[in-house]
């Protein structure tokens, strides 16, 4: 068993642990910038009917839920961010996430920075597809 906590061989393979981390922190402090600019309750360079600054809110929040997500990932460390269970789940649901957001119709830098978040979190899927089937080693109680 590794330093780590995993049975050896059990980290992703060529260094898709590093290019994750890579993704997840990138993507999390994305999210939680823009969602944090987004509470104040304005798009930039939109003027907003009356009310609709709870709506911008709302948009902010769902923001930080997504950078939340993605530092319970970081949170687990390299070597089991991407193992089985929760790590896999969560890149699962922000590729699809990113992913329907380019199939919405979002337009300009909006849909170049949901595409660029949709591929590499593909890629992360991709390359640690095989992967999903080892389980990391249980710590022994000693």
């Amino acid at each position: 068993m590794s330093s780590s906590g995993t049975a050896p061989g059990a980290s992703a393979p060529g260094g898709a642990d590093k290019a994750a981390t890579l993704i997840f922190g990138l993507h999390t402090l994305v999210e939680l910038v823009l969602g944090g600019i987004k509470l104040r309750g304005k798009y930039a360079n939109f003027e907003l009917p009356p009310g609709a600054e709870k709506n911008v809110r709302h948009h902010g929040v769902a923001l930080l839920a997504l950078a939340l997500l993605g530092a319970m990932v970081l949170a687990r460390g390299e070597g089991r961010m991407l193992a089985p269970g929760e790590g896999r789940m969560a890149t699962t649901v922000l590729c699809a996430f990113h992913g329907g957001c380019c199939l919405a119709g979002v337009t300009g830098g909006i849909l170049a920075l949901h595409g660029a978040f949709f591929l590499a979190f593909a890629y992360v899927l991709l390359v640690t597809r095989d992967h999903r089937h080892q389980q990391p080693a249980k710590q022994s109680q000693s």
